[in-house]
């Protein structure tokens, strides 16, 4: 699919950011783009774009199915939690993971009652001595 194409390792944190960048920016016009759908019920076809396929593609995954395959037979999909929970992060707003907390800078406050304590526990134990 991708022959001819030469992927080299970036380095530079800033090439790594506007690669990120351009990564976006290319994701984003893709789900502007409009396709053709077809209801599973009502068998009506409609122009949706890419993005809303997608989301419905989630919901119907999050909130379970039935497809029809060869020869009739009825296949069951249960309610995926992996769906869910990406539904419920969009509706309700993402809680930062534990390594996206760990890389947070500290705030001033933060930084000022660290020192503060730091100082009080040195006091501490300077006059147990």
């Amino acid at each position: 699919m991708f022959s001819g194409v030469r992927i080299t390792i970036m380095e530079n944190k800033t090439d790594m950011t506007r690669a990120k960048n351009l990564l976006t920016k290319f994701v984003r016009a893709i789900a502007q783009e409009r396709i053709a759908i077809e209801d599973l019920d009502t068998r009506e076809k409609r122009v949706v774009t890419k993005a809303e396929a997608l989301a419905r593609i989630i919901w119907s995954g999050a909130l379970g199915f039935t497809e029809i395959v060869d020869g009739g037979k009825r296949l069951v999909h249960r309610p995926d939690k992996t769906f869910i929970h990406l539904i419920y992060d969009r509706v309700e707003g993402r809680v930062g993971t534990t390594d996206e907390t760990g890389k947070r800078r500290i705030g001033i406050p933060d930084k000022i009652s660290e020192t503060a304590k730091a100082r009080a526990n040195r006091l501490v134990d300077k006059n147990k001595q």
